[in-house]
């Protein structure tokens, strides 16, 4: 869904949603979203990936890598990547 590197403001962060609409989702099984977010300056920062439920969060680390399962509904309805620098 994502494949890219984006410049991370220290007062904005990144917020990025991560939408998939499908035109049977009662037809779709066994969804899961995996990836990996590294900085590339070898900072650190803080990762989460949500929809009001928390799937992934991860707080002062240089490189995350994530896998969990969704329902269809959840990427039609959108989840949110979002990337803010450490606080350190």
């Amino acid at each position: 869904m994502v494949s890219e590197t984006v410049e991370v403001s220290p007062y904005l962060g990144h917020k990025e949603p991560l939408i998939y609409p499908f035109i049977s989702p009662e037809n779709v099984r066994n969804l899961k979203i995996q990836g990996t977010v590294k900085s590339v300056e070898g900072g650190t920062f803080c990762f989460t990936i949500t929809n009001g439920e928390v799937y992934v969060k991860a707080e002062e680390v240089s490189e995350k890598s994530f896998e969990f399962l969704v329902k269809p509904e959840e990427l039609s309805d959108g989840l949110y990547l979002e990337i803010h620098p450490s606080s350190k």
